[in-house]
């Protein structure tokens, strides 16, 4: 059985501020081993330093955050996270400087196996928004494991955020295999005007063309599950729910009979949504 962690410290690294509400995290941690594709991480987004300055209710629960990328032989790993409107844990995570130290629980989740994979097909990655973090994960696993892929990234505008994770994609795999979908045209022209869903109907005529793998916004991802019902390929999706355990105790992940800690987080889409 994958042994857990419970309750040790990772240290900051840096915690840099792409837009104004979203940064990227990076940390290290001797305790932390061996963390595969699909998997996230439980952290406390306080200090003990923070402690008195924090309420207590909003904080007291670890966030889940998937994998965005990782360096198992530093045992460095990165997160993506946003702050969201009254979200009193990621605005805590801002506060975050070098060599800090915060309490985590992981890795947590469902690693992806990689056995039900055909290598002599290629395999799409599609994110839309802050989705792009487990799917960055997944390719970087992907591509070392000697798989053929796609990325199909969708944002609403082209700003340092999509940069950003572009620059990062291209790393990791040739620039010819990311496709980028804007919502609003500002002016890059490499860049397909319209969302996610109009980039596939146009450029692979409606219908996804091998095994892919969702994670985005869920309206999304029930549309792109429903053009893969028109093939004979899988579909895998990265579900996001509110948890409290993390372990399949509390149930409160639950997504049609699916716990989504322990099941997931990516789980078959017909799973989840027929």
């Amino acid at each position: 059985m994958k042994k857990i962690i419970f309750h040790d410290k990772l240290k900051i690294i840096t915690n840099k501020k792409i837009t104004d509400n979203i940064y990227n995290l990076k940390f290290s941690s001797e305790k932390l081993n061996d963390v595969k594709a699909g998997q996230f991480i439980f952290i406390d987004c306080v200090t003990s330093l923070d402690r008195n300055n924090c309420l207590w209710g909003p904080t007291l629960l670890k966030r889940p955050f998937s994998f965005y990328l990782i360096n198992n032989e530093k045992k460095e790993y990165e997160i993506l996270y946003r702050i969201k409107q009254y979200g009193t844990g990621t605005n805590c995570l801002t506060n975050l400087k070098p060599n800090d130290e915060i309490n985590f629980l992981g890795p947590l989740g469902k690693p992806i196996d990689f056995n039900e994979l055909d290598k002599s097909k290629k395999i799409y990655l599609i994110a839309g928004g802050m989705g792009i973090a487990p799917i960055t994960f997944l390719a970087q696993s992907l591509k070392l494991s000697g798989y053929d892929i796609e990325v199909i990234f969708g944002n609403k505008i082209y700003d340092d955020f999509t940069k950003f994770c572009i620059n990062k994609l291209t790393d990791i795999i040739k620039s010819y295999e990311i496709h980028i979908a804007i919502d609003i045209n500002n002016n890059d022209c490499n860049s397909f005007v319209g969302n996610v869903l109009d980039l596939i109907k146009c450029k692979y005529y409606n219908l996804i063309p091998g095994p892919s793998f969702v994670c985005g916004p869920e309206p999304m991802m029930k549309e792109i599950h429903n053009l893969s019902k028109e093939t004979i390929h899988s579909c895998y999706v990265f579900l996001e729910r509110r948890m409290a355990c993390g372990m399949g105790v509390c149930n409160s992940c639950d997504c049609n009979g699916k716990k989504v800690c322990t099941d997931g987080p990516c789980i078959k889409s017909n799973e989840v949504f027929d």
